[in-house]
């Protein structure tokens, strides 16, 4: 038994458009990435609601805040809970170093460029953990040059033994 071919039914009334356009938005809307990132916005919402109850845990864990007349002394669980909730709305800063400028000698190969680094370094323009990031980013990337010309070595011995048994 044979199917009839069958033609899609669209029409062009702005009906039409609109219902597409807001189905399409419903997928958006709906879809399990934005889900999760409102779900963290909300828990990050009520994570900072408890920040200043946190705070005042801390302070008289400390001592900074007096505690009021038969308030005990808070226990470890529930600093660590504030410092919990400290953590996830106030997250240690990160250090930042501002951008450095110092010359690496022009056309120099890795022993050279290190040195120079090294003297950078020592001279106080550059710090000693960027120095060392500086020379391992350095050594990698000969490595990678280093790994390139073999296989180019290794491509041009093949041509060369393809020649020879031809």
């Amino acid at each position: 038994m044979a199917r009839k071919p069958t033609t899609p039914t669209t029409s062009a009334t702005p009906d039409s458009s609109t219902s597409a356009r807001a189905r399409a938005e419903n997928a958006r809307e709906t879809s399990p990435a934005i889900i999760k990132r409102r779900q963290r916005g909300e828990l990050r919402d009520r994570i900072a609601e408890d920040a200043p109850k946190a705070l005042e845990i801390i302070r008289k864990a400390m001592g900074a805040t007096p505690l009021a007349k038969d308030e005990p002394r808070p226990d470890e669980t529930a600093i660590s809970q504030a410092r919990y909730v400290i953590d996830k709305v106030l997250p240690p800063l990160r250090p930042v170093m501002k951008a450095v400028k110092f010359k690496l000698t022009e056309g120099a190969d890795l022993v050279q460029m290190c040195a120079d680094l090294l003297k950078a370094t020592s001279a106080g323009k550059l710090d000693p953990t960027v120095c060392k990031d500086l020379i391992s980013a350095l050594t990698r990337t000969y490595q990678v040059v280093e790994v390139d010309a073999v296989s180019q070595e290794m491509a041009e011995l093949r041509r060369m033994l393809l020649e020879r048994d031809a």
